[in-house]
């Protein structure tokens, strides 16, 4: 089908992983494409809306209170929307917003970005979501896209998809972004080896097994300290972890940063220890910078990312990960990211590949 239009669906613009991912594309994809791109916000708040609204993109407002609010308004409206593109792509699954593009002609397409609700209770409305997401997802999709092959793999397990329509787009970063002059806010002690990590502070980021694998590294070398970047709902519980094991002084909670890129830079090691990431842009972010980033078997999605670099990084427990450090305690001046391996992440995790083979899944439909 010629392809002219293409809808992105966010639920709101709060500052997150997929909110980011989608400024990205519209920021970039006219670059790479004659496909005119428009955004709807089902629920218009956050930080990042006014970013959106200086895009030169159209914009669009929902007016949803939750992913259950099924009002005839709202969705006559949204309908109304649809209708004026060829294509939606979902990047949130509202079920509201999903029906009424099944209830018109129109293509879709949903980005499974892995937000498979690790480390908290599930609720009502997640089993509801699941229920119709399944449907949606073997029967009703036009296309599926995975933001890693775990995501991928977790995802046909979870809602039993077989059909084929599908495949992994790896997140697109800006390294020409990444190497732009931006003030710092946050500034290392140069004489102390330092192992950085930021995230969001929630469970499955197991900031908590960095701290205890920290603590055993650090308590024969007092020139050793760790800077945990980023703010969450199990910073008390972190810090008092810290102090149980006389950490304190040796373990720096920086609060949320700005210029992430710069923090990891500073960096003799970065570790981000999530269980089940489904990707880890910070990964391709550290890896940029050339710092050795050390990862878990069980990362998920990072795994993916370390083992193109470095297998030796990706390690199977706490006692693993704290031999790893000390060999790049011992080893300061070792290359930690080879020419040819940072060549490959820039080509395979650029934005200009996310945005190209998005296009190409546009142009298939």
């Amino acid at each position: 089908m010629a392809v002219n239009k293409v809808l992105h669906v966010i639920y709101h613009a709060r500052f997150g992983g997929i909110e980011k991912v989608v400024f990205d594309i519209l920021k970039h994809q006219p670059d790479h494409s004659e496909i005119s791109q428009g955004l709807l916000i089902l629920k218009p708040e956050g930080e990042l809306l006014h970013h959106f609204e200086n895009l030169p993109v159209k914009i669009h407002r929902g007016a949803f209170k939750s992913g259950l609010d099924f009002s005839i308004s709202k969705i006559s409206s949204v309908k109304r929307t649809l209708k004026a593109y060829d294509i939606v792509h979902f990047h949130v699954f509202h079920l509201p917003a999903i029906l009424c593009a099944l209830t018109i002609d129109i293509s879709t397409v949903y980005t499974e970005h892995g937000n498979f609700g690790f480390g908290r209770k599930v609720r009502v409305t997640d089993r509801v979501n699941h229920f119709f997401k399944g449907i949606f997802l073997r029967r009703k999709v036009d296309f599926i896209t995975y933001n890693s092959n775990f995501t991928r793999s977790f995802a046909q397990k979870k809602y039993r998809i077989s059909h084929g329509r599908e495949g992994v787009v790896y997140n697109g970063i800006d390294f020409k972004a990444l190497t732009e002059s931006r003030e710092a806010d946050f500034s290392t002690d140069p004489l102390f080896f330092n192992i950085g990590t930021i995230s969001r502070l929630a469970g499955f980021k197991r900031i908590d097994r960095l701290i205890s694998a920290f603590a055993k590294f650090a308590a024969s070398r007092p020139d050793a300290k760790l800077y945990i970047g980023g703010e969450g709902v199990l910073k008390n519980e972190l810090e008092a972890q810290a102090c149980e094991l006389n950490m304190e002084e040796k373990i720096v909670f920086t609060g949320y940063l700005e210029n992430a890129p710069d923090f990891m830079g500073q960096m003799d090691v970065c570790v981000f220890p999530s269980h089940n990431e489904p990707f880890g842009i910070v990964a391709v972010e550290s890896l940029s910078r050339e710092r050795p980033t050390l990862v878990f078997a069980d990362g998920g999605g990072l795994v993916e990312i370390i083992e193109r670099n470095n297998p030796k990084d990706i390690v199977e427990n706490e006692e693993a990960m704290v031999c790893r450090l000390v060999e790049y305690y011992t080893n300061r001046e070792q290359q930690p990211v080879s020419p040819l391996a940072k060549q490959e992440i820039i080509r395979d995790f650029s934005i200009a590949t996310m945005c190209t083979s998005l296009n190409q899944i546009y142009t298939s439909l």
